[in-house]
């Protein structure tokens, strides 16, 4: 058997096209001509295509300081006919193929050429004999009517560096296998007579030797199984002028740009349609024809499934799939490459029970040299698109909460939000649809809820989980809870506005208007409480009774009377702590002040405070009070101040409101503070008179003369309320 080995010579110029030197980069230029090895000719013979010759990849390799670095590396018909690099050393390689240890229809072929200078302001020419530099057996059964007597169902199997490939009787493919390696081959088939099957070794190949087309002539006796195998490997060049045999040249590719290495593009449901979704191909001679199969798991999109052939597609087909917009490619004379293009059909891609991915599976093959190219099997997945709600912590109330609007971090914002519901659950199995902003008429205490966002009743959000804040009450709200300390023998009394061996919620100035425990002889304009509980309550037992005080060390008493203005303050009730500074001497007690330390934890975030309360105001006298909450970090979140002169005899009551804006986001409550003042008045203009205070201690009431005493205020029965 005749043995055709290829000899491809490709010369690369490198030319110079300078009318002046060039100081740092000389020119080079490339042009491709074909040779049988002797003499130069522009001639391409028809075998030997320009498709064919434009497909080979060039490196050229520089040695920089004995360091092997890549200058270029790309296709000859993109390296141009000029270009420049800088002066040096270089290597040069040019091929086509992958050489692969063992595949059907894998010519390789491969030419280098070393030390390589490109000088300064010269042209370089470089020749470079490309040659085939892999091999290939064929297989020919001799007398195949005696075979198909005693065997069925046989094949050859090659085997080499831990591939196999099979070749079957009528077979027009062929097994290409890396030089130098091993090969083994094997006839296998089924015994028509015992149904058996059995394997029959075929001579190895040692050592394959680049270049050679190994021919195998099967024959059998008639009388027994036995098998004969000639085998012919001789190695024979071809000229430049022959025809190159269609098994010698690749089969057709099929490809993508497009998609990723594994095969897959991935695409968002209700994104843009993207730009390009290809499946290439390309082929060394005319392309005769196109199959593609469609395995799509998309739903609405499955009418399509089965297997088209574009030179027998029927005009029901071709409506049915430009419907959907999938582009495909002519299959016009001499047309070596295509795409069929999926961008088209990607924005109506969905996803289906419940945003799960879907998969929808494109393969394609090309026939070209009568022959089929592997088949390219690519994956258009459609997941769900991103998006997710939130419910901050300042947006629950007790009696309703607001959900952030649907952000959209992957897919259509719009599309999304055109079909869009809001849910709320309290079990995670029944859902209420919602708007923005859920509210109750009852207060929902300790109740968890669920919300989520649903896109097309089918792709839910990530699931919020949260409870609404209770509606609290403040500790002591009735003020029914006391304890007070005997001072100076019973002389004067401290009252603390909670049970004996309890923590101050609510707490007085108290310590500072009876801070003067020492040398007082228990006269009460030193020693007296601003507050105190009384039974004159709107409900219950007691009641918070607050005074004005000029109360407290430093003052005096002879004829008349003398009382320093820092010891004129009003009586507070408070919610917080308190702190007392004193300065100077009892007879000169310069600098003594108390500082109120606002605010005791608490939850809830109340829209109104309500209290009863009765007023006696000396000298048109004024009250206040201030309500405030605070954050974690104690900010304010919302404060109100409200103030009266008007005389109460009897139990009126009266709403501090706490209007929050719509539109403002407020913090969850850390802190609550409430501040009652007999008096806005400080210092000299706090309004008193001498007179006799009478003070409950226990059920009994003891009367207290020349007190230094003004406006009373009595509170009793304090409530939150929550209208959010």
């Amino acid at each position: 058997m005749h043995k055709s080995v290829l000899s491809l010579v490709c010369c690369l110029f490198f030319f110079l096209s300078c009318q002046e030197e060039i100081e740092t980069m000389p020119n080079g230029s490339l042009n491709i001509v074909l040779t049988d090895g002797a003499a130069v000719t522009r001639t391409l013979p028809d075998a030997l295509s320009d498709e064919l010759r434009q497909q080979f990849t060039i490196e050229l390799l520089r040695d920089r300081d004995g360091t092997i670095v890549p200058e270029y590396k790309g296709a000859l018909k993109d390296f141009g006919d000029q270009r420049v690099f800088k002066v040096g050393s270089y290597q040069l390689k040019a091929y086509l193929g992958e050489n692969p240890s063992l595949a059907l229809d894998a010519p390789y072929y491969y030419g280098e050429v070393q030390d390589i200078t490109i000088e300064k302001g010269k042209a370089t020419t470089v020749s470079v004999g490309c040659k085939v530099a892999n091999a290939l057996a064929t297989f020919e059964i001799v007398n195949q009517e005696v075979f198909d007597k005693r065997l069925k169902d046989y094949y050859v199997e090659v085997s080499a560096g831990g591939e196999s490939v099979t070749w079957k009787p009528g077979d027009v493919t062929h097994p290409y296998f890396k030089a130098g390696g091993r090969v083994t081959m094997a006839l296998i088939g089924t015994s028509v007579e015992t149904g058996q099957e059995g394997s029959y070794a075929l001579n190895p190949i040692e050592t394959v030797k680049a270049g050679v087309k190994y021919n195998y002539k099967l024959s059998m006796k008639a009388s027994n199984v036995s098998l004969e195998v000639t085998t012919e490997t001789q190695q024979e060049p071809i000229t430049i002028n022959e025809t190159v045999p269609d098994s010698w040249l690749p089969k057709a590719k099929v490809f993508s740009e497009d998609f990723d290495e594994n095969h897959v593009l991935t695409y968002t449901e209700t994104a843009d349609a993207l730009s390009r979704a290809g499946v290439s191909y390309t082929a060394l001679r005319p392309v005769q024809d196109v199959e593609f199969a469609l395995n799509f798991a998309d739903k609405h999109l499955e009418h399509l499934n089965k297997t088209y052939l574009l030179s027998e597609l029927s005009e029901e087909d071709r409506r049915a799939l430009a419907a959907v917009n999938i582009v495909l490619p002519d299959l016009a004379a001499g047309s070596t490459e295509g795409v069929i293009d999926f961008a088209g059909v990607t924005p109506g891609m969905l996803t289906h029970d419940g945003g799960q991915d879907t998969d929808n599976i494109i393969a394609v093959r090309v026939k070209a040299n009568d022959r089929w190219s592997d088949a390219g099997m690519y994956t258009i997945r459609t997941v769900k698109p991103v998006f997710k709600v939130d419910v901050r912590k300042g947006n629950i109330w007790s009696k309703e909460f607001t959900i952030d609007e649907c952000e959209v971090i992957a897919g259509n914002e719009s599309k999304i939000k055109s079909d869009l519901k809001y849910q709320y659950s309290v079990d995670g199995i029944n859902w209420i649809d919602c708007e923005l902003t859920t509210k109750f008429d009852n207060y929902q205490k300790d109740k968890e809820f669920q919300v989520r966002a649903l896109y097309r009743g089918d792709i839910s959000t990530d699931i919020v989980y949260f409870s609404l804040e209770n509606s609290m009450q403040l500790p002591n709200s009735g003020l029914e809870e006391w304890n007070h300390t005997s001072l100076i023998k019973d002389k004067s009394i401290i009252y603390y506005p909670y049970g004996a061996g309890e923590t101050a919620f609510w707490n007085t100035n108290n310590e500072f208007t009876t801070r003067y425990r020492n040398n007082t002889m228990g006269k009460p304009y030193n020693c007296f409480p601003a507050v105190s509980y009384t039974k004159d309550a709107h409900g219950g037992v007691y009641a918070a009774e607050l005074r004005n005080s000029a109360a407290g060390r430093g003052n005096t008493w002879f004829i008349g009377h003398t009382e320093l203005d820092m010891n004129k303050v009003p009586g507070e009730l408070f919610i917080g702590d308190v702190t007392i500074e004193t300065g100077g001497t009892d007879a000169s007690p310069k600098g003594d002040h108390y500082t109120i330390i606002k605010g005791k934890e608490f939850s809830s975030r109340p829209t109104a405070f309500s209290f009863w309360y009765k007023y006696a105001p000396l000298n048109s006298d004024t009250w206040k009070v201030y309500v405030a909450l605070y954050d974690e970090n104690r900010d304010l979140i919302i404060e109100n101040t409200c103030t009266s002169s008007i005389e109460q005899n009897d139990f009126v009551q009266y709403t501090v409101p706490l209007n929050y804006d719509e539109k403002t986001y407020y913090n969850p409550c850390k802190y609550i503070c409430v501040i009652f003042s007999s008096t806005i008045s400080l210092g000299s203009n706090l309004p008193y008179q001498t007179k006799t205070v009478s003070l409950w201690v226990g059920d009994t009431q003891k009367g207290f003369k020349d007190t230094f005493a003004g406006s009373t205020l009595i509170i009793d029965d304090i409530s939150l309320h929550y209208d959010k």
